[in-house]
């Protein structure tokens, strides 16, 4: 107690200096973020300083550490003490596709076929299942709820003709499909959870990571057709994500197999040389993307060279333990900036729809989670918990918000909105809900028993 009470007067301290700074730093500026870029580094030194302190406090609550690292971004943010400007996280870009990098080979470095094999079949029923009920049960809700509200708080198609709340009501569909493998990750080291449940939630987290990618593509095809006039459902985009794909999963191959090689051949320096891959990595898809107009998806080949490495290595095991002794700066790192864009302030606008959107999402998970479960024969702890390990929602869904924005501004701004306002909840909710379920089923900190 008495430790906490501590760090919580550190942390306190350490929010009223950057406050302090802030106040000073605005002082005759006016406009653009006034910090000097010099002065970035520090900057993130205290953030990431103050949401680790944020982490430990609500770890003494039992509350995911991730959750305070969030939190410490919202505070930090343009909507908290504003310390931490939107062009500056911008600016961080690199950093943050470096943890959401390491993040994801720990995902698949955690797909070990010997834990998967027995749960093959609950993960292809619960993918299924949800993939399928989501999509077509939320955007068919929406398109009724959109009748039904008419111009009222729960209507977001004001105003748009058949084709166009059709096409809105497709992406609303998509999202609630989308999930954040990053939170799912991170709540699972946090706890050292090994399990059945463990095993699912992670397992149908990565496939249905690159499903939504192809469905997002399907989606975004017929959104074209039904929004740009004289056109039809772009087949060719779809094929083209199919490539990207493909390409994605033989680079995540070649990545794992140079990483085993590595482990093979010199096995020291492992940081630095998967430091430098994920460098390497991220500039060959740039260049893929500029050149090639091919785009990489970063997280499949990271995910990719993860599982390759876990199950074609003798030494996958220790890479993969070392990764996670050395999660905590990654973690802080990613999730607070994911904080910090947070958007808490589109609650405001269309918080009782965005809450609709929540709990209905919600019950379908927990409806289609525990339906794939009991098909695949899993107990019924495991089928009544499994749905907490699917809530939060991040990556995918933000960068689905952005592009529907930028490409169709007749629906895409009140969708960007909605799903902001979304994402908000799910992600300070979902992790706090998938800790406790991870301990209400006994998992956490132990070793499977089978």
């Amino acid at each position: 107690m008495i430790l906490a009470v501590r760090q919580l007067a550190i942390l306190g301290t350490l929010l009223a200096i950057l406050w302090a700074a802030g106040l000073l730093r605005s002082v005759g500026t006016t406009g653009a973020d006034p910090l000097a870029p010099g002065a970035v580094p520090m900057v993130l030194g205290f953030a990431l300083l103050a949401a680790h302190l944020s982490g430990r406090l609500l770890g003494y609550l039992s509350l995911p550490t991730i959750t305070g690292y969030l939190l410490a971004g919202v505070a930090l943010g343009p909507q908290g003490l504003g310390f931490i400007s939107l062009e500056v996280r911008d600016s961080l870009d690199l950093i943050n596709q470096i943890a959401l990098g390491m993040i994801a080979l720990t995902a698949g470095g955690e797909l070990a076929i010997s834990r998967l094999r027995p749960r093959l079949r609950t993960i292809g029923w619960i993918t299924l299942l949800q993939t399928v009920a989501l999509f077509a049960l939320t955007s068919g809700g929406h398109v009724l709820l959109d009748r039904w509200a008419g111009a009222g708080p729960f209507s977001l198609g004001r105003g748009l003709g058949p084709d166009q709340t059709l096409a809105l009501a497709l992406v609303v569909g998509l999202v609630a499909v989308a999930n954040s493998p990053a939170s799912t990750v991170a709540v699972i080291a946090e706890t050292a959870a090994e399990g059945p449940l463990a095993t699912v939630s992670l397992g149908v987290t990565v496939v249905k990571d690159v499903v939504v990618i192809v469905l997002m593509s399907a989606t975004l095809a017929a959104v074209h057709g039904l929004v740009v006039p004289g056109s039809s459902f772009d087949t060719a985009s779809l094929v083209l994500v199919l490539e990207e794909v493909a390409l994605s999963i033989v680079l995540g191959a070649l990545l794992g197999a140079a990483m085993i090689t590595w482990l093979a051949r010199v096995g020291r320096e492992s940081a630095f040389f998967l430091l430098g891959s994920l460098f390497l990595t991220l500039e060959a898809g740039r260049l893929f993307d500029t050149f090639v107009h091919l785009h990489i998806h970063f997280l499949i080949v990271c995910m990719t060279a993860g599982f390759a490495v876990e199950n074609l290595s003798s030494r996958g095991e220790e890479l993969i333990r070392n990764l996670e002794r050395s999660s905590l700066p990654v973690y802080v790192v990613f999730f607070t900036l994911a904080g910090v864009g947070l958007d808490l302030g589109s609650l405001v606008v269309v918080g009782p729809l965005a809450l609709v959107f929540v709990v209905w999402r919600a019950l379908l998970l927990a409806v289609t989670s525990w339906s794939g479960a009991r098909l695949a024969g899993e107990p019924r702890q495991v089928a009544n918990l499994a749905w907490t390990g699917f809530l939060p929602q991040a990556g995918v869904s933000i960068g689905l918000a952005e592009l529907v924005a930028a490409r169709y501004p007749e629906i895409g701004g009140r969708f960007r909105t909605l799903v902001l306002a979304a994402i908000a909840i799910n992600q300070l909710v979902g992790p706090v809900l998938f800790k406790w379920a991870l301990r209400r089923a006994g998992e956490a900190g132990r070793q499977e028993d089978g």
